[in-house]
């Protein structure tokens, strides 16, 4: 539990004729992960391609969906507060099956289905055209309609031409200067948006200058196909009705495009598997080579299944990983601290040859939250939430619901220790309800300052000790030994702790260090320093790998001034934990003193929610930190990778 699942690296090989029914096999325990050992593409091998043929026309289905979705209107269905709740704690589920799809059926499927799609495909094409070639006419015919102007008025004629279109609103006096030296009729009306509608009427003999002056000036011909009338009243409600047929052809063609990627889905998962999977495989005349991980509390169930169905016609092999091996990290799987592994995996993935840092951060997160944010009664609201989070089965504000789900499970198990801390401050909706069983933090600051730094301390030491441990796992050991955060490092830190406390009891006068029961430890202190300064340098002169004398000495002065300042600035940061305490008493003071004049309901109830909103997101904010830049520091190694096992 303390450390990722142990994984063993195995390969089998098994008969060519077997090899599916092994993937598949493999696929349903659903706790391996393949290692690709493939040389090639998809290209060449047949069932690959055929495989690859099935998902890309599934996509292209999808595509053609979420193409119509943007063309069609929106409907508008309302719906009342009680479904509208339903819907967000209810997953709407498309089935998709594993149902097995053999070569020869998954040929004659992809051969039917591609016909279908073929003819979607291109109704859907000459549908997108229209569409557009509708819109850019309603809206220029709409123009006409507004204007009473009839669509056969631009033209030809023996002595003059006449034109009519869109310039922009910027450019119509431009125009007009421009046409002065020419002898036309001008009408100005409103036309598109941020463009006017103009008719411009002129000679024949100056219909090329105008017209270039038109052109400079960005003139849109309006063109509207003799064939659909000249009175735009009657082309417009003609264009509107074609239009709304058209979208209900769309929206027809839609279903076609959805009922034909349901067609995909009893096969999908099962397809979506063996693509994958094959593509990592080896094989040779005979036989299929499979290589993965596995955790080994499951290679005697694999075993099992594979011999069970080859009938013993298989050779497995099993070892522990190699020095060269960076094996997959599988962290605790427990439900609670699963959903923990949110904060764990935005520090980093650990290492597989660390510590799993589930519990401690499940632990340390809960008791500092609760820390800063003691309050009975908004700890049940903040449990409320949580447990809302948790349930809910829709994104929101961009956070995927699975997301959510696991931010709920932490908030709700930090709003545990909230209420405990709440007892122990006696506090409740920012009222001093009871006697504290503890103290009250406004009343005894320096007391919750000490607690908060002592929290500090041990939790510092918790991380040092990981950190000895994972180095000596990662078989570092000079660097567990001789470290800054190492046990030369931790023994350093405890003394200073010792030297600390004797400072500040005897009224933080510099003589106590010259005590004779101090000079020894002070002593210590010193040599230590000087030993984390010379460390590079010792180490180097005991290594194969020289490296230069400048080199050493600026990594030993890195180190030292990293121990030496990196103690003091991690300690004196947990002091936030009884501040952000200091300060949630004092706004419950500021809410009683405004009670006065606001009245007390009123009062309350505005803190209540500001406290809630604001310090109930900065108490987890300042966790996170202290967990990331004080604690984790100390010990997280940071390059792992998750075990992510292949499922059907």
């Amino acid at each position: 539990m303390l450390r990722p699942k142990r994984m063993k690296k195995f390969y089998v090989a098994v008969p060519r004729d077997k090899e599916d029914v092994v993937l598949e096999t493999i696929g349903r325990l659903g706790a391996v992960e393949f290692i690709s050992q493939a040389r090639g593409g998809v290209r060449g091998d047949v069932e690959l391609e055929a495989y690859n043929s099935f998902l890309r026309l599934y996509d292209r289905a999808g595509i053609a969906i979420n193409t119509l979705d943007e063309i069609l209107p929106k409907s508008e269905i309302k719906k009342s507060f009680i479904d509208k709740l339903r819907d967000a704690f209810r997953i709407r589920r498309v089935s998709i099956g594993s149902e097995k799809l053999p070569l020869d059926k998954l040929r004659a499927f992809l051969a039917e289905v591609e016909d279908t799609y073929n003819e979607l495909a291109e109704a859907l094409e000459r549908g997108r055209r229209r569409l557009g070639e509708l819109d850019d006419l309603i809206v220029n015919v709409d123009v006409f309609k507004r204007n009473n102007v009839s669509l056969d008025i631009a033209g030809e004629y023996t002595h003059i031409f006449v034109k009519a279109g869109f310039i922009p609103e910027v450019n119509v006096d431009k125009l007009m200067e421009a046409l002065k030296p020419y002898n036309v009729v001008l009408s100005v009306m409103k036309g598109r948006e941020k463009e006017n509608f103009i008719l411009i009427a002129g000679s024949q003999k100056d219909k090329e200058g105008i017209v270039g002056v038109l052109t400079a000036l960005n003139f849109e011909e309006a063109i509207v196909p003799s064939d659909l009338g000249t009175d735009p009243r009657e082309v417009y409600s003609k264009l509107v009705d074609e239009r709304k047929k058209l979208l209900s052809d769309l929206s027809r063609l839609r279903e076609g495009f959805v009922r034909l990627r349901e067609r995909f889905h009893p096969y999908l998962r099962y397809v979506r598997f063996m693509y994958r999977v094959k593509s990592m495989l080896v094989r040779t005349r005979n036989f299929s080579v499979v290589y993965g991980w596995v955790p080994s509390d499951k290679v005697d169930e694999l075993r099992s299944s594979l011999d069970g169905v080859t009938g013993g016609l298989m050779h497995m092999e099993v070892s522990d990983p190699g020095p060269e091996d960076k094996p997959p990290t599988l962290l605790s799987e427990l439900p609670l601290l699963s959903r923990f592994q949110l904060i764990v995996r935005m520090r980093g993935v650990p290492n597989y040859n660390e510590i799993d840092p589930t519990i401690p951060f499940t632990i340390l997160f809960s008791i500092m939250y609760g820390m800063m944010f003691g309050d009975v009664g908004q700890g049940v609201i903040l449990f409320i939430i949580g447990q809302i989070l948790y349930r809910l089965r829709k994104p929101f504000l961009g956070i995927s619901y699975s997301a959510l789900n696991k931010l709920g499970a932490i908030l709700s198990t930090a709003s545990i220790f909230s209420i405990i801390f709440g007892f122990l401050y006696g506090e409740s909706f920012l009222v001093h309800f009871m006697e504290p069983i503890w103290l009250n933090p406004m009343e005894e600051p320096l007391v919750i300052a000490v607690a908060s730094i002592i929290f500090g301390l041990i939790q510092l030491n918790i991380g040092l000790l990981m950190n000895i441990v994972n180095n000596l796992l990662n078989r570092d050991y000079a660097e567990a030994l001789l470290g800054w955060r190492g046990v030369v490092g931790m023994v350093y830190y405890l003394i200073g702790i010792v030297l600390a406390i004797r400072f500040i009891t005897g009224h933080m006068s510099l003589a106590v260090f010259g005590a004779p029961e101090n000079m020894p430890l002070v002593l210590v202190e010193l040599g230590l320093l000087v030993f984390i300064f010379l460390k590079p340098t010792i180490l180097n002169v005991f290594s194969k790998h020289k490296h230069p004398f400048s080199e050493v000495m600026m990594e030993g002065i890195s180190e030292f001034i990293e121990m030496f300042l990196s103690y003091i600035t991690n300690s004196i940061s947990y002091i936030r934990l009884g501040a952000f305490a200091i300060a949630h008493v004092a706004l419950a003071s500021v809410a009683g003193i405004l009670a006065g004049s606001m009245g007390f309901i009123p009062s309350y109830l505005v803190f209540n929610v500001i406290v809630i909103l604001i310090e109930g997101f900065a108490a987890g904010i300042q966790s996170i930190r202290l967990l990331f830049y004080e604690f984790s520091t100390k010990f997280y190694i940071d390059e792992g990778r998750l075990f992510r096992p292949f499922k059907l």
